[in-house]
C-alpha cells in the first residue's frame, strides 16, 4: 500500500504482517502481509492522511518480500548452531 502524509508518516503497528516499510518525503509504502482490513479501511479518515493505494503484490514482488524479511531477521537474532535445524537429514536407520 501507498499513502500521501502531511509530514507525519502512520505507525505501522496493527495493519498486518508488516513485511517491509519505504517512506521518502510525504510519500510512504509499506509491504502487508494478511492485512487488517479494518486497520487499513481507517487509514482512509485517518488526521495527515491525503491519499491511500492499495494494490496486490504479484509473486515475485511477495517473495521477494519475504525473502528480504528472513534475512534482516536472521542478522537481527541469529541462533545458536545448536538450535538450528540440522542442514542434513539422516537416512533410513540413522545412515546417510
Amino acid at each position: 500500500m501507498r499513502l500521501r502524509h502531511d509530514g507525519v508518516p502512520p505507525a505501522p503497528e496493527g495493519l498486518g504482517t508488516v513485511l517491509e516499510v519505504q517512506s521518502e518525503g510525504r510519500e510512504w509504502q509499506a509491504t502487508i502481509l494478511d492485512p487488517d482490513r479494518v486497520a487499513l479501511a481507517d487509514l482512509h479518515h485517518r488526521p495527515g492522511v491525503l491519499g491511500v493505494n492499495e494494490s496486490s503484490l504479484n509473486l515475485e514482488e511477495m517473495y521477494t518480500a519475504l525473502l528480504a524479511r528472513f534475512h534482516r531477521g536472521a542478522k537481527a537474532s541469529p541462533k545458536p548452531l545448536s538450535a538450528q535445524e540440522p542442514a542434513v537429514l539422516a537416512g533410513e536407520g540413522g545412515r546417510l
